[in-house]
């Protein structure tokens, strides 16, 4: 039955193992372009994963197309991000002072108020340095040099104008009938180059396969429907369309579709690519949500769309009975930006935990000052350039 529904089945271990021994590696734009999101350690580390791969390497021509075409934008994406960084942990101070200026048990709110001043003037400056150590994305793209190296005669073919006209009708029909991949885009308005865009990579990927009689790994983040196979949220698999259409399209050949972190976890554990994989360069790769403050330099929301508050929504309950994880989130960044002074300060400028009285605030902001904080957290300005 096995093999009348093996669609339905997905890849045996000595199939997948046959992959990752043979398979013409194909990653999607948005994981290209993903990289410029990252922290510099975790980029340089999927960087150096892909050059184990190199000789196994290949790119669609639309993939390069959308590349180049979105390049500029995510490249400055977190430089424009950082710009808004005071203006959002402005309205985040006074969000703060309404929320909390008035509560009859909070007998100090001159001192949270003076805390957060006070946090605010180390936020911009170190904020400036920052974005004065920005590079270049004009002229030092580094991501743009690495790839350019990666994919040198390692691109497909382009179509021809007939040739888009083709997948363009064909494009339609499947739409109309929600055949993937691509037809969650159907509603975009920025031409047919990028509406078509999933199926122009899909067919260029089912050439490759049969020209160079390959299997194929395709790496993709886009989690959408018209890729995956999903159930109550969960992603099980590919949609089984794109298996039959590979297997009628590549006689005895394999496809392996993966998200980019679970690329990466089958590497580490498959000691694929030639490169040790931090497990935390793994779990940054999840999703664009900041986890932690290693992850908060390299924001990937929209420029002027920062939310302070979003940081802290993983911390949060509802307010009142989680108020202090609110406080307690915002004195690791007092802590991280404070850190090359802790010791040398005497100052009581840490951000207060509202559930403690005015005098265990005090002895905090002592423990603080004397660089007892027991938040992990690494000082590498590198990450945010």
């Amino acid at each position: 039955m096995r093999n009348s529904f093996y669609e339905y089945y997905g890849l045996s271990a000595k199939e997948v193992d046959k992959l990752w021994d043979d398979a013409i590696v194909v990653f999607d734009t948005n994981v290209l372009l993903s990289l410029y999101r990252l922290p510099l350690d975790a980029r340089n580390e999927i960087i150096a994963v892909m050059k184990g791969f190199k000789d196994r390497l290949w790119m669609p021509f639309q993939v390069g197309y959308e590349f180049h075409e979105h390049r500029l934008v995510e490249a400055n994406r977190p430089i424009d991000s950082l710009r808004c960084l005071i203006d959002r942990f402005d309205k985040f101070n006074e969000d703060i002072e309404r929320e909390f200026s008035r509560n009859p048990y909070i007998q100090n709110f001159k001192y949270i108020k003076d805390s957060l001043k006070s946090l605010r003037g180390r936020v911009e400056k170190k904020t400036k340095e920052w974005i004065e150590a920005c590079p270049d994305m004009f002229r030092d793209d580094q991501v743009l040099s690495e790839l350019t190296s990666l994919y040198e005669n390692r691109v497909g073919e382009s179509y021809d104008e007939t040739r888009l006209k083709e997948i363009f009708e064909n494009g339609e029909q499947r739409y109309a009938n929600n055949i993937p991949p691509g037809y969650k885009d159907k509603g975009k308005e920025d031409g047919n180059r990028h509406r078509f865009g999933d199926l122009i990579i899909w067919f260029q990927i089912l050439e490759k396969a049969k020209q160079s009689n390959c299997d194929i790994i395709f790496v993709t983040d886009d989690e959408k429907e018209d890729w995956w196979e999903i159930y109550k949220g969960n992603i099980l698999g590919p949609r089984h369309e794109l298996i039959i259409e590979f297997r009628n399209s590549v006689n005895d050949h394999l496809i392996g579709f993966y998200t980019t972190e679970r690329f990466l976890s089958y590497a580490k554990n498959k000691k694929k690519g030639g490169v040790s994989i931090k497990q935390k360069t793994i779990e940054g790769v999840k999703s664009s949500e900041i986890l932690d403050l290693d992850y908060f330099l390299g924001a990937t929301s929209e420029p002027g769309q920062f939310s302070m508050n979003s940081l802290y929504s993983k911390y949060w309950g509802l307010l009142g009975e989680s108020e202090p994880d609110r406080f307690s989130y915002l004195n690791k960044l007092d802590s991280y930006l404070l850190k090359d002074n802790l010791k040398k300060s005497s100052s009581n400028n840490s951000i207060v935990n509202l559930k403690n009285n005015n005098d265990s605030l005090s002895s905090e902001d002592e423990k603080l000052s004397n660089g007892e904080d027991d938040c992990d957290i690494k000082d590498n300005d590198n990450q945010t350039k």
